[in-house]
């Protein structure tokens, strides 16, 4: 908390909450308490401009909630209540650049694109990451030029939105995000070709 304001990523990075985004897995107009739900910037060109609350939390800082109070997971389709109540992005969408995800490609000089990681999770409060590659391949001059045999991406999330140099125009849903390519610089990878 206290970050309202400051710059916590890179200015290519927008972040918004978006509950009426029919990509997003979580799409609704209430959140699991009942509170209505609504378009929030939480991000913006890299300036941190509000955060997301239950009605706990929200009391706790004497503010409204905002809608982002959840006890379903994106992968559970039939909206089984599983989970206590906790706060929740309902449909996290990064804004898109303008050069297409070939144009991005192209623009790296040296570096790996990653398609597919094992089980993409951060630690919400270090930020700290580790996650095995499943889908990457090398690109030297903008091209790619091999696939990559076994690697692990370390590094720490907090840090990589501060190193995010462009966001390509392409969208990808992956559970309750929306997100295009997006080339970091500065991240880790620990592994063979």
């Amino acid at each position: 908390m206290g970050k309202a304001g400051e710059e916590v990523a890179s200015r290519s990075v927008t972040l918004t909450d978006d509950p009426s985004d029919e990509r997003g897995m979580l799409s609704s107009s209430y959140d699991d308490e009942g509170a209505p739900a609504s378009k929030k910037t939480l991000v913006d060109k890299g300036v941190l401009e509000s955060y997301l609350y239950d009605s706990y939390n929200a009391s706790l800082e004497s503010m409204d909630p905002s809608g982002n109070g959840l006890r379903r997971r994106p992968e559970d389709a039939q909206g089984i209540y599983l989970d206590p109540i906790g706060v929740w992005p309902m449909n996290l969408v990064l804004a898109p650049g303008t050069k297409s995800r070939v144009e991005l490609i192209a623009s790296v000089d040296e570096g790996v694109l990653i398609e597919r990681l094992a089980y993409p999770e951060v630690n919400p409060i270090t930020g700290a990451f580790g996650l095995e590659v499943r889908c990457g391949r090398m690109i030297k001059k903008g091209e790619i030029v091999q696939a990559i045999d076994r690697a692990l991406l370390v590094g720490n999330m907090f840090e990589a939105l501060r190193n995010v140099k462009e966001v390509a125009n392409d969208s990808t849903v992956f559970k309750y995000c929306v997100v295009p390519t997006i080339c970091f610089d500065g991240i880790e990878l620990v592994g063979s070709a």
